[in-house]
């Protein structure tokens, strides 16, 4: 196949030597097309290949690793080899990977995070800020994300996204595909998967979770009875909402592990932690003809523990007196009881009767817009050096404690990464005083905000 045959947009994966561009080539392509080994070098010649991506095609280069001119050639550029010398040879390979740099479309900048962020890595993205195409930023041989606290480092970057993954086992490719590969135009039948918000509803047994998925569904989509534990799968329903779609996962009740047993109840409450662990947000149902009980806040605890977006409610409110006199001392109530959550909103409802019902929705879309909010690098930092300059953090053993600037890691919940010359001399509280200059500036309403401050190197 040429060149010219091949289908656009180009997309080059770039990089140093050994950062793992032909395993990811690799990869995608679906088989072992190009040579790797765990040496620098190895790839030295611009391999394409076409690849498809949920109906879009596009064609893959691999490239050899770029190599500034101020370094050392390494083995196998280091000595002569054949007819020419290894300095010359180490030119041509820098050739063919700046030829693929001006002819894609596209470009994929991998990195190692074992190896972490090197002067050479910082020598190669200073040179990308000048290519005018769009760069994606990945991080490779992160293996799942309880690995992605190695991506600390290489925000130091400054840029708006980092990709982690793994081009040996997969993880994370969807994500930077989905990014990088421009979508097809016709419009998909329905959301994908990913952007369909997952709605987990949670709470102790008999509070009222499938009553109120089937009043929002207009229909008895789920058993209800007045029998505690009458649910025992997570069951997912699609709810459509005019023009959104929200997926609803019922669970079974959950009970103190103490009172747990054997069997059925505990592969039900199992699988309501597993559906935990992929949801997006939780409604967190607290029966209030009982009141508020200590196992709802340990379920509210866990949701937060698992940075899961929140929202309250008190359901059966139509059993309560009526009154705003009464709504202020319960909700007086649900505030001391889960101090945790004062992002979180709380809704009085009747999910047998609909009422309130209706409001659910709008706190979603407010919920998940703050979930999923990414604040741009420049706004981040604009406010980063106002709350600097009004209350710098405090000294530490006598020394002060600095903070040079700020950066968002991920969302889903938004995450920051702040850079300093102790980390480990900013205490508890400034953290979350960060935290709330940073609702009261950007909102995040009904989502946790986790905030990781490292040490920069070479700083003091």
């Amino acid at each position: 196949m040429t060149i010219t045959a091949l289908p656009r947009p180009f997309v080059a994966v770039i990089g140093r030597p050994n950062v793992g561009k032909s395993t990811l080539f690799n990869r995608l392509v679906g088989h072992r097309l190009a040579i790797v080994q765990d040496e620098p070098g190895v790839t030295r010649d611009r391999n394409y290949h076409a690849v498809e991506y949920c109906g879009t095609r596009f064609t893959l280069i691999d490239t050899g690793g770029i190599v500034p001119d101020h370094v050392p050639a390494t083995p196998p550029f280091s000595g002569r080899e054949g007819t020419g010398g290894g300095e010359q040879l180490l030119a041509q390979v820098q050739r063919q990977t700046d030829f693929a740099i001006e002819e894609a479309d596209v470009l994929i900048y991998m990195m190692d995070a074992r190896e972490g962020l090197t002067g050479v890595d910082l020598e190669i993205a200073e040179r990308l800020r000048k290519v005018t195409k769009p760069v994606w930023y990945a991080v490779n041989k992160i293996d799942g994300p309880k690995h992605d606290d190695k991506l600390y480092d290489f925000y130091q970057l400054g840029v708006e996204r980092l990709f982690p993954l793994s081009a040996e086992h997969g993880y994370g490719l969807d994500d930077l595909l989905e990014a990088a590969i421009p979508k097809r135009t016709e419009a998909p039948a329905e959301p994908p998967p990913d952007q369909i918000p997952r709605i987990i509803v949670l709470g102790r047994p008999n509070a009222g979770k499938s009553t109120l998925i089937n009043t929002v569904l207009g229909e008895e989509r789920l058993v209800t009875s007045e029998v505690p534990g009458t649910t025992r799968d997570t069951i997912d329903t699609v709810v459509e909402r005019g023009e959104k779609t929200y997926r609803f996962i019922d669970t079974a009740g959950i009970r103190r592990r103490g009172k747990v047993g054997r069997g059925v109840e505990h592969f039900s409450v199992a699988r309501a932690q597993d559906a935990l662990a992929r949801a997006d947000l939780a409604l967190i149902l607290i029966d209030a003809s009982e009141g508020v009980v200590e196992q709802e806040t340990k379920i509210a605890g866990e949701a937060l523990a698992a940075g899961k977006a929140c929202i309250l409610l008190i359901n059966k409110w139509d059993l309560k007196p009526r009154g705003e006199e009464a709504k202020a001392e319960f909700s007086a109530d649900v505030a001391y009881k889960f101090p945790f959550l004062a992002h979180a909103p709380a809704l009085f409802i009747s999910a047998l009767k609909g009422t309130g019902v209706g409001k659910i929705f709008a706190a979603i879309d407010d919920v998940m817009a703050a979930y999923t909010k990414r604040v741009t690098t420049g706004d981040l930092n604009r406010f980063f050096d106002k709350v600097m300059r009004d209350h710098p953090p405090p000294m530490s053993k006598g020394r002060n404690v600095r903070l040079y600037y700020i950066t968002q890691a991920r969302i889903k919940p938004p995450t920051f990464v702040a850079f300093s010359n102790d980390a480990s001399g900013l205490p508890a509280n400034y953290h979350r005083y960060l935290e709330n200059a940073l609702r009261k500036q950007f909102g995040f309403a009904g989502t946790p905000i986790k905030i990781v401050v490292r040490t920069r190197r070479g700083k003091s």
